[in-house]
């Protein structure tokens, strides 16, 4: 039912507003607290927190078979949102649960290929944050492991949650 949709919708905007709200008021605490006379309500321009966290994130595709085709995911998608960076940027799912010819003993997953492009697109500022969804305890732990050895912090793992 839309109306069932759109009341959801609300509930999680109304959370996330009021989230956001609370982060920007500590952010305008913490200059008040650091007294920054340069700090003017009106103005955002000392203050790095944007009004806008946009985050996005790509899905492990046949045609992604390298780690420049990751970056150039991200850039695409950059372009299409009008940005110069993405706040989080996440691989969607594990190519692992994709496997249409696993059955036949075919396995090709690229996980560690994506988990490359999202390195490679931290370390060029596309990204400021990389995150994972879906995974699983071993998944999460064997991307944190790649992330650390590229100096990457694994920012998330979204996750489907229903109540």
């Amino acid at each position: 039912d839309d109306g069932d949709a759109e009341r959801e919708l609300g509930s999680a905007l109304q959370f996330c507003g009021r989230t956001f709200q609370k982060v920007k008021d500590d952010d305008e605490s913490n200059d008040d607290n650091n007294n920054n006379d340069n700090n003017n309500d009106n103005n955002n321009s000392n203050n790095n927190t944007p009004d806008l966290l946009l985050c996005s994130k790509f899905a492990p595709k046949p045609w992604r078979t390298s780690p420049d085709s990751v970056v150039q995911a991200c850039r695409s998608s950059m372009e299409r949102l009008g940005v110069n960076s993405i706040f989080l940027y996440q691989l969607h799912y594990s190519d692992a649960i994709s496997q249409p010819f696993k059955i036949f003993g075919y396995v090709n997953n690229k996980d560690e290929i994506y988990w490359e492009g999202l390195a490679r697109c931290y370390h060029e500022g596309l990204i400021e944050h990389v995150g994972v969804c879906n995974y699983g305890p071993q998944n999460t732990r064997a991307a944190h492991a790649f992330f650390a050895k590229r100096n990457v912090p694994l920012a998330s793992n979204q996750i489907n949650f229903n109540l």
